[in-house]
């Protein structure tokens, strides 16, 4: 038995994925426009502690394995990066309202290569779909149109994490299980 879950046996399995996650100033922006579109729209707003952005998605995976990702995420060295989210979208299928990227930097695609690479080495299984960098901020939510953001949103990326994510009595919780530095390049900006 795992001793930081002395409630569940060694066969249990939880609901994990890696991600990203912004900076509680970039959260509250974003809270703040999802706060707007969700009183035109109706849904169910993300709450402002669980708004992220998938790098990788993996399903159950069982308790004796989260050292092993927690291990793999050390083996991954990648650059850190700045973020621009300039647009709120919907998607149909989904029935959802998200932020999406202005442009997305080399470096996130080659984090997600590297944990892909790395996941499928270590034998876990993951959603392989096209990879679309987004946040979703609304659910079960009606359509709107694309729309460009006034004030775009901005953070400089510099970890990563890997996460549970965990059903309450409260709704969806996502509980922190490993974090990963990325490395900061040495070309700077002028």
């Amino acid at each position: 038995m795992d001793k930081r879950y002395p409630h569940c046996s060694d066969e249990t399995t939880i609901r994990v994925f890696f991600a990203i996650y912004p900076p509680h100033h970039v959260c509250e922006q974003l809270t703040h426009r999802a706060e707007m579109f969700q009183l035109v729209c109706g849904g169910h707003r993300v709450k402002i502690q669980n708004i992220h952005l998938t790098l990788a998605f993996l399903g159950n995976v069982s308790l004796k394995r989260i050292d092993v990702l927690r291990k793999t995420m050390q083996t991954i060295t990648a650059q850190a990066f700045d973020l621009t989210f300039a647009e709120i979208c919907y998607w149909k299928h989904q029935q959802v309202i998200f932020a999406r990227p202005e442009k997305s930097p080399p470096e996130l695609f080659s984090l997600i290569s590297l944990l892909k690479m790395a996941l499928e080495t270590t034998g876990f299984g993951f959603d392989n779909r096209t990879y679309k960098p987004h946040i979703t901020l609304i659910r079960k939510t009606n359509p709107i149109a694309t729309t460009r953001l006034d004030k775009p949103v901005h953070w400089h990326v510099n970890e990563w994490s890997l996460l549970q994510s965990r059903q309450t009595g409260h709704g969806v919780e996502y509980v922190p299980l490993g974090l990963q530095s990325l490395e900061q390049s040495n070309i700077h900006n002028i």
